[in-house]
């Protein structure tokens, strides 16, 4: 998906339901998961943290991530109820 996705609210992205986005957002932090000794690599070198906190940032986002797309679930289940 390209910035041109927008597209001012009416690109791919603002038109998907809820459902279609936390599926992409769930493909991509797979994406993410599988190259993650890359990123925590990078980290450590970009920024220059060391390993244990380059690992806890990369873990970190991924949970909130994952907090975010439970609460979206929530928010489809609590919209198929109304």
């Amino acid at each position: 998906m390209q910035a041109s996705a927008w597209d001012r609210g009416q690109g791919e992205w603002p038109q998907m339901s809820l459902a279609a986005r936390i599926a992409a957002i769930e493909a991509v932090c797979e994406e993410l998961q599988s190259i993650r000794d890359e990123i925590v690599n990078v980290l450590m070198w970009e920024i220059a943290k060391n390993t244990e906190d380059s690992v806890k940032e990369f873990d970190r986002t991924m949970d909130f991530v994952a907090a975010a797309i439970r609460e979206a679930r929530v928010c489809l289940n609590e919209l198929a109820f109304k």
